[in-house]
């Protein structure tokens, strides 16, 4: 997201400006959000569904009209793209293992995907960014025998 940034305001036009403005705005919503569901996360252990969905079309909005001003739409159909990869990956997860996430983690997957792949959706959106990849290394702890946590398959994790 930083090269975009970097590549609108060095613009130096009006319609420059007000992508990066309109893309760090979506961002800053991010991150404020996401530091409001981190600390009601280790609270209650509960990412509620009333914070994270008013996320999706006030950050799909400010991103989308950031790339619409800067002149590439397709970046919208990344952001769609992003949404649908990691939010199927998480619904997947939760269907073949419902105890081991919840329904919080799910709606905000599809909330990171898209927000993941608004800058550029070949690096972002694949398997070789962490963001991406967070929804695969859960995977070994559902065949562990040792509980919740990382199991036999991380030899660091090991008791």
């Amino acid at each position: 997201m930083s090269a975009f940034l970097t590549d609108q305001f060095a613009r130096g036009d009006a319609a420059g400006w007000a992508a990066g403005a309109l893309a760090a705005a979506g961002l800053l919503v991010l991150a404020g959000g996401c530091a409001w569901l981190w600390r009601t996360d280790v609270r209650e252990h509960l990412l509620p569904g009333r914070v994270v969905r008013p996320l999706y079309p006030v950050c799909g909005g400010l991103l989308g009209a950031a790339a619409l001003v800067a002149g590439e739409p397709v970046r919208l159909l990344w952001m769609l793209w992003g949404l649908a990869v990691m939010g199927g990956i998480y619904v997947l997860l939760r269907l073949l293992h419902p105890a081991g996430m919840g329904m919080g983690d799910v709606r905000l997957s599809g909330l990171l995907g898209m927000c993941l792949a608004s800058p550029r959706c070949g690096t972002r959106c694949s398997a070789r960014r962490p963001g991406s990849c967070s929804a695969v290394w859960p995977g070994p702890c559902w065949w562990s025998r040792a509980g919740p946590g990382p199991g036999p398959a991380w030899p660091s994790a090991r008791r």
